[in-house]
């Protein structure tokens, strides 16, 4: 063990397999987008853009486990704060896919405004990723506000359609705030102020992330 306080290697297996499992949520959403006609455009994009957000967060946890070893191994270098911040781009393009898609077909109303501003915030992170990495210890609270901002933002709107529809449509919505609920609360247990303290360990956040994925994934079928 070095930096870190707990089994490197316990916490990468679970989450490998996790991410196993994400994928094939996310190939199971690409076949049903496939297998949607055309003349379903929604439903066939929201198919699409649930796939490419288990795709994209694949691609952040993958970040998130070289950056662990790095500092496992040399601490809070600036490889680490890369790596980190790589991952949450990836995380908030992810979710920012989804609002998109979200803002088209659900709202209909609001011109895009959630998607340009943090689109925005996307492109005001990676301008400092790149040309000012002294900012980088900095940037991780950035991206924690953008993060979390996004989660909020579809919360708030699944749960105005959770109140306004019945029927079908309540229920999707329903799962829908219980799922990105669950998701969030297993990226919240994996902080780095919980871990550090003691107060939990990382290996329930795999475990829970991916009932929360299921939960989300039941939601859209």
């Amino acid at each position: 063990m070095g930096y870190l306080p707990y089994d490197l290697y316990l916490k990468t297996t679970l989450w490998i397999f996790a991410l196993i499992y994400l994928f094939l949520i996310g190939t199971f959403f690409i076949a049903k987008s496939l297998k949607t006609s055309e003349e379903i455009k929604a439903r066939k994009q929201m198919y699409r853009a649930i796939a490419l957000f288990f795709y994209f967060y694949i691609v952040k946890r993958t970040f998130f486990i070289l950056s662990d070893f790095e500092r496992d191994a040399h601490g809070d270098t600036q490889l680490f704060y890369r790596y980190t911040a790589l991952a949450y781009v990836f995380y908030i393009i992810a979710f920012l896919n989804l609002i998109f898609i979200t803002e088209k077909y659900v709202i209909n109303r609001s011109k895009y405004i959630l998607t340009y501003l943090f689109l925005i915030a996307l492109i005001i992170n990676i301008m400092i990723f790149l040309f000012f990495p002294d900012l980088m210890p900095i940037i991780r609270y950035f991206n924690y506000a953008i993060l979390y901002t996004e989660v909020v933002v579809l919360l708030i709107i699944y749960s105005y359609l959770a109140i306004n529809t019945t029927g079908e449509p309540r229920k999707k919505s329903i799962f829908t705030i219980i799922g990105l609920i669950v998701i969030a609360m297993a990226e919240f247990l994996e902080s780095e102020a919980l871990i550090m303290s003691g107060i939990t360990t990382p290996y329930y956040s795999p475990i829970i992330f991916a009932i929360g994925a299921t939960i989300f994934a039941y939601a859209q079928r």
